[in-house]
């Protein structure tokens, strides 16, 4: 099915982009990882296998300014890297609340009431 333009006597978007949230899902990008690694180091190594115009056709998929120094082009892709890492990554610890803390804890929360 052919992609839908906006009208142009009204300027508005088809109605599943207008009521899009992010720019992922404008983009049609939800869901899709550009990175292609699960790890910090595998990423490294696969920007290491690059040449500087497969780095700077990488770094503008991932809407990063493609820079003409490859350090720095390369640490700004790992910096981007990490970002999203951290963002969806799970916590390895779970945090919990034990003997007067929790009383403590309970207590703060009610007064929210």
């Amino acid at each position: 099915m052919p992609k839908r333009k906006p009208n142009v006597s009204t300027g508005q978007l088809p109605l599943n982009q207008s009521h899009a949230r992010s720019l992922d899902e404008i983009l049609g990008t939800q869901g899709r990882n550009p990175y292609k690694e699960k790890t910090v180091e595998d990423y490294k190594n696969s920007l290491a296998d690059m040449n500087m115009a497969d780095l700077q056709a990488h770094a503008v998929e991932l809407f990063v300014i493609p820079r003409d120094d490859r350090d720095v082009l390369t640490r700004s892709l790992i910096k981007e890297f990490e970002k999203k890492v951290v963002r969806y990554e799970t916590p390895t610890q779970q945090s919990t609340v034990q003997g007067n803390n929790k009383e403590q804890l309970l207590k703060i929360l009610y007064e929210g009431k």
